[in-house]
């Protein structure tokens, strides 16, 4: 649950912004209304790029849950201040909802709220044309006395929905209904739970399979103390009817997760799913880990307790998000590791392949050393050319969103870190799409106004901001600055554009960063290849090149 609380500001002037702009210290205002909040966006991503925001606002004195649908360009569809999808009271705090998109373009979104007396779960479909398909009050779902809450949704092969959330009962327990919602109607074709007498289930999240079968995991909670033991399991279903694939449902982990923790599934591309989950370390209980799974479509595992992700049993490690790439069939993870005394924290990055196998060491590959600037990890996507890291650097009141880009094994193919939100403000309830028509869209929640509002920004491949035609930085031109290829290789080239001639210069850098190499270039209008690192020894450099004034750094690995 996320409290809000109401709070005496300065009323500061807002400016729309029309679509996504270049200057990332305005960004894209879906809504911010000041002496109110909006909180809690999420976000998801149609066929051709265009993205639904929802988010819960409080403008009216209640919270309501509104929608927005930017196009490509970031341009609002639909009225300035969005849709309302509900105005029925909330609690006094907002609870976990989703939002996905269907197989046809259009948004499901299901969400709690308080129009019965008690907090239940509502469900509805909204069209590009901000039509809500399945009524103006959506699908209310009430299963027996119990308060719902959580819901988690499903598209399947046929677009049909199937819907699950968390049930309570005063006396009875926890358990998860489900429900399938036919995609024309919104006929309930049929009704189930998990349920067994005696036992808590909760926490469910989803990845369909097949034509028409979904896996769902979930989480059984032990123990007659507070927190309770926390145990991923999971089951796959017939879309038909619910009744179970598997003989027996899956232990997904022996370990344990955190009691606030709620798991997200990634499908493998084979009708089986990763998670990415935070435990304990199996070194020091006092620490934070994380590791990984891989369930399969027949319901095979890697180990009974998952891949730990990286093994050093110093400081805290947490999930900072994961990808699958299946031009080489690796998970890809981003780490968030902390210092024992939580004063620093940083990057790293590791792949997993299909056999359950660290291949980036067994501590992974640093992308940003432990610093007191405090990273957090967001995300990691895979943008069909490398990966994408969505990170926060900076601490209370003063955090900026910035990203990283490397290739699949970790080189940096940007040469520095754009910032996608320069304001210092607390961020939160970030989200992003997948990469579409070159870009991908981040939206967030920030209090620059004073309370929170909803922000957007793309970010495309090339690691610029908004829609005008770009010419790089000073006078690199090329989509990715400077680059050097191959690599890894043995006979590095360093390529870039130039709109004009002039001089290069370029230094090379060990892994502990002493000065092995400095050299000067002239360069010629157009393109350019120089040999670089000539006579170097294997192993990882930095190699560092200055032009126009601007210096640029590129992680190399000579063979």
């Amino acid at each position: 649950m996320k409290q809000f609380f109401a709070a005496i500001i300065l009323i500061l002037p807002m400016f729309c912004q029309a679509q996504f702009v270049a200057d990332t210290n305005l960004n894209t205002r879906v809504q911010d209304i000041p002496g109110s909040a909006q909180s809690t966006p999420l976000t998801a991503t149609t066929g051709n790029g265009k993205t639904y925001v929802s988010w819960f606002d409080n403008s009216s004195g209640q919270y309501m849950l509104r929608m927005q649908l930017l196009d490509s360009l970031g341009q609002k569809l639909w009225a300035e201040n969005g849709m309302v999808v509900s105005s029925f009271a909330q609690s006094s705090g907002l609870y976990r909802y989703d939002l996905v998109c269907d197989h046809e373009g259009n948004a499901i979104v299901g969400f709690q709220d308080e129009r019965s007396g008690s907090m239940q779960v509502v469900v509805n479909k909204i069209n590009s044309q901000g039509l809500q398909v399945w009524g103006d009050s959506g699908i209310l779902f009430v299963d027996s006395t119990s308060t719902g809450l959580a819901p988690k949704l499903a598209v399947l092969g046929n677009n049909d929905v199937v819907v699950a959330w968390n049930a309570a009962g005063n006396v009875s327990g926890k358990w998860i209904p489900m429900r399938k919602i036919k995609a024309a109607t919104g006929e309930i074709l049929w009704s189930k739970r998990i349920a067994i007498t005696g036992q808590k289930f909760g926490r469910p999240a989803f990845v369909s399979c097949g034509a028409n079968d979904f896996i769902m995991l979930y989480v059984k909670e032990t123990g007659s103390f507070f927190p309770p033991a926390s145990t991923m399991f999971a089951q796959r279903f017939k879309g038909e009817d619910a009744s179970p694939v598997w003989n027996q449902e899956v232990q997904v982990s022996t370990k344990n997760i955190p009691f606030f923790f709620f798991p997200e599934i990634h499908t493998d591309e084979n009708q089986g799913f990763f998670v990415v989950f935070n435990t304990g370390n199996p070194l020091n209980p006092m620490l934070n880990d994380a590791f990984a799974q891989h369930v399969d479509s027949s319901g095979g595992i890697w180990s009974a307790e998952g891949v730990q992700i990286a093994t050093s049993a110093n400081g805290n490690k947490y999930n900072g998000g994961y990808c699958w790439n299946p031009s080489d069939s690796t998970l890809c993870v981003a780490l968030r590791i902390q210092d024992g005394n939580q004063t620093m924290s940083g990057i790293s990055l590791q792949k997993i392949n299909t056999a359950g196998e660290r291949l980036l060491g067994d501590d992974g590959l640093e992308l940003h050393a432990l610093n007191t600037e405090m990273y957090t990890p967001w995300l990691l996507l895979n943008s069909g050319d490398g990966l994408v890291c969505i990170y926060g650097i900076g601490g209370f009141n003063n955090q900026k969103i910035k990203g990283l880009k490397t290739d699949y094994n970790g080189l940096a193919l940007w040469s520095y870190d754009p910032i996608a939100s320069a304001s210092n403000s607390n961020k939160d309830d970030l989200s992003a799409g997948p990469f579409k028509n070159g870009q991908t869209v981040l939206v967030w929640s920030e209090d620059r106004s004073g309370d929170d509002g909803i922000y957007a920004q793309n970010l495309r491949l090339d690691g610029h901001f908004g829609n005008g035609d770009v010419t790089g930085i000073e006078q690199i031109v090329s989509n990715s600055g400077p680059r050097i290829f191959p690599n890894p290789g043995t006979n590095c080239m360093l390529e870039f554009e130039s709109s004009k001639g002039g001089n290069l210069t370029y230094r090379i850098l060990d892994a502990s960063g002493k000065e092995i190499m400095l050299a000067q270039k002239e360069t010629q209008p157009g393109k350019n290849r120089i040999s670089i690192g000539d006579g170097l020894k294997s192993g990882f450099y930095m190699a560092e090149i200055t032009t126009s004034g601007k210096t640029f750094r590129i992680r190399m690995l000579k063979e």
